[in-house]
């Protein structure tokens, strides 16, 4: 530690950056969280411009997400692309850039992010690429693309787990907006996968359907939440 602190302070040591960005792991381990955000600033700062430190600024990049700063994200996920990474590390920047245009609300250019990771990402983010797409497709109310990355990430044989949540994101969804298909997606839902892990959300989701309809449908409210 007292090393790395040595060479942090030095701006001719061409370990300076590396030294900052090993200290900022160091601080965020003993809960310095603070301090660790500190050092990652220094090595964004840094005049030496390795692709090795791009890991570093999409730690601090998440960090910075995590505090709800999505604009400073977004900001140090460009520094970090331009230091043009290895593909992996390119791969988990992109997912990074999309997730905080989602969390900003930014839902269309999140959507169109995660599609290009889908198509051109190896298989290991394909996936994750692909259902992240879908459920940002269903915020915009676009059924069309969820449908196609639903059929897409099932032609690519995706755990069941997986499909059933993303048919049942799509009628929670539905049901927030008002949209008259909540029903049946819901019900659609429960008949694929009668006895997957959230079938009882499901269920509330069409007792609360059913209680809120004008007129109440007070029965079929008490049969969904039995």
């Amino acid at each position: 530690r007292n090393e790395l602190a040595r060479w942090s302070r030095e701006p001719s040591q061409p370990r300076q950056a590396l030294a900052q960005w090993y200290i900022a792991r160091a601080f965020l381990r003993s809960g310095r969280r603070d301090d660790a955000l500190a050092d990652f600033a220094k090595v964004r700062e840094s005049r030496v411009k390795w692709r090795v430190l791009a890991p570093a600024l999409s730690e601090y990049a998440q960090l910075e997400m995590e505090g709800g700063r999505l604009n400073e994200a977004m900001a140090i996920l460009r520094d970090a692309a331009a230091l043009h990474p290895a593909t992996d590390v390119a791969e988990k920047i992109d997912m990074l850039a999309a997730t905080a245009r989602y969390r900003a609300k930014k839902y269309e250019a999140a959507a169109e992010m995660f599609d290009r990771l889908a198509h051109s990402s190896s298989s290991r983010v394909a996936q994750s690429a692909i259902i992240n797409a879908s459920l940002t497709w269903l915020q915009v109310g676009n059924h069309t693309r969820f449908q196609e990355k639903y059929q897409q990430l099932s032609e690519r044989g995706a755990d069941q787990a997986s499909r059933a949540d993303l048919l049942l994101e799509e009628g929670l969804v539905q049901a927030a907006q008002g949209d008259r298909k909540a029903i049946p997606s819901l019900q659609e839902f429960l008949r694929n996968f009668p006895n997957g892990k959230r079938a009882s959300e499901a269920w509330v989701a069409l007792a609360e359907l059913a209680f809120h309809a004008s007129p109440p449908h007070f029965d079929e409210a008490r049969n969904d939440l039995a």
